[in-house]
């Protein structure tokens, strides 16, 4: 969502998302957001072996996989160890 101002946003969607909303480019649509006070920061779901594994055994792939954590501050935890 980008904000426009009055308290309006924008919203991009997808073309699949507008085509199965019956929406165009320019409706107008209403939009409810809730906000989960359960949500923690990071990976709802662990990494799957299949992923983790092999990851674990190359250093160049494991550094890549490193420089997509955002750095902004916040604490996270990759393959058993927190950064």
């Amino acid at each position: 969502m980008m904000p426009i101002g009055r308290g309006d946003f924008y919203l991009y969607l997808h073309g699949d998302v507008r085509r199965a909303s019956n929406t165009k480019v320019r409706d107008t649509v209403r939009v409810e957001i809730h906000f989960d006070a359960a949500y923690r920061n990071g990976p709802m779901h662990p990494m799957p072996a299949w992923f983790r594994v092999p990851l674990a055994k190359n250093a160049k792939a494991i550094k890549g996989w490193r420089a997509l954590i955002p750095r902004s501050g916040k604490r996270g935890r990759f393959m058993g160890r927190e950064w």
